[in-house]
């Protein structure tokens, strides 16, 4: 019998064969090389296309990364401009109160006026029979409060028009005491 190894060819003793054990081993080896050399080849063909994912991945993410840094600074500049007009604001109400805007509501004789009428009013309802405070004396009351503070409120406004405003709410309910009073008269 013959021995074999791989790197030199096997001989038999006896009958002198062993040159196709030899080729055999070395088409082996040869097929061996053959397929390290295809697992060389596929190797290399992930590599590359790793990296070109990675490429393309790379620049999904730049742009991505660019449309975020875009975003974050327009919400910058949004931001910006929303403090911007906030101090344009705060420095509008510091100069109406520097220009003398700024009202003190006790100054007014309407408000004076209907802070008696008011007081009235209440002594009015106290006079009315326990069926009638529940209903229209509430009702009353309420409305009667409400005009000098709407025009309480209405002088802390810095606008004129907010003041006019205010000033129309309480004259709306002036009516309305006006008209309570009537439904107590023929009710």
């Amino acid at each position: 019998m013959a021995q074999v190894c791989h790197r030199k060819p096997a001989v038999c003793v006896e009958c002198g064969e062993g040159v196709r054990t030899a080729r055999l081993y070395k088409n082996k080896d040869k097929k061996k090389n053959k397929d390290k050399n295809k697992n060389k080849k596929k190797k290399r063909e992930r590599e590359r296309e790793r990296e070109r994912w990675l490429t393309q991945i790379s620049q999904i993410a730049q742009k991505y990364n660019s449309e975020a840094v875009e975003k974050q600074r327009q919400k910058r500049g949004q931001k910006q401009k929303q403090r911007q007009r906030q101090k344009q604001k705060q420095r509008q109400k510091e100069k109406d109160i520097q220009m003398g805007h700024a009202r003190n509501f006790r100054d007014f004789s309407v408000w004076q006026e209907s802070v008696n009428y008011c007081t009235t009013i209440y002594q009015l309802c106290g006079a009315l029979p326990w069926f009638e405070k529940k209903g229209l004396g509430d009702q009353l009351q309420r409305a009667a409060v409400s005009i000098p503070s709407n025009i309480a409120e209405g002088a802390g406004r810095p606008s004129d028009s907010d003041f006019a405003h205010f000033l129309d709410q309480a004259l709306g309910s002036a009516y309305e005491t006006a008209l309570l009073l009537c439904k107590l008269n023929y009710g």
